[in-house]
């Protein structure tokens, strides 16, 4: 009994200092996105624009936080055009057209230039 009235009547320890959890111990789990091999450039090729822009969409999916906006999802799909696709992105980038603004509107009209795959038959 004594012994415990001892410790008691000891200046009690500094207990740790508390600190705020780290964002990875706090609920949230960090995810790294898998690395996704990047579409070949497109030049306007009439026969690969839909395949291009399916590739583009399977990065999107596969990266949703490093393309989570349509303007991510447009410079990306601006950065590997070459030739006369991206004679057309240029051309409507400096007349700030309507269709910069959403990717759904952007790969519509872009389609309406180059979505004219080949046919079967043409081989």
């Amino acid at each position: 009994m004594t012994r415990i009235q001892d410790q008691l009547s000891l200046p009690a320890e500094n207990p740790p200092p508390v600190s705020s959890p780290s964002p990875a111990t706090s609920g949230a789990f960090s995810f790294r996105e898998p690395k996704v091999p990047t579409p070949d450039k497109y030049d306007g090729d009439l026969g690969r624009c839909r395949s291009f822009l399916m590739q583009c969409g399977l990065v999107f999916d596969l990266q949703p936080n490093s393309y989570a906006t349509d303007k991510a999802r447009i410079a990306f799909v601006i950065e590997l055009l070459r030739g006369r696709a991206l004679d057309w992105a240029s051309a409507i980038w400096e007349r700030q057209d309507i269709c910069m603004a959403s990717y759904q509107e952007f790969t519509a009209e872009m389609r309406k230039l180059f979505d004219h795959p080949v046919l079967w038959e043409d081989f």
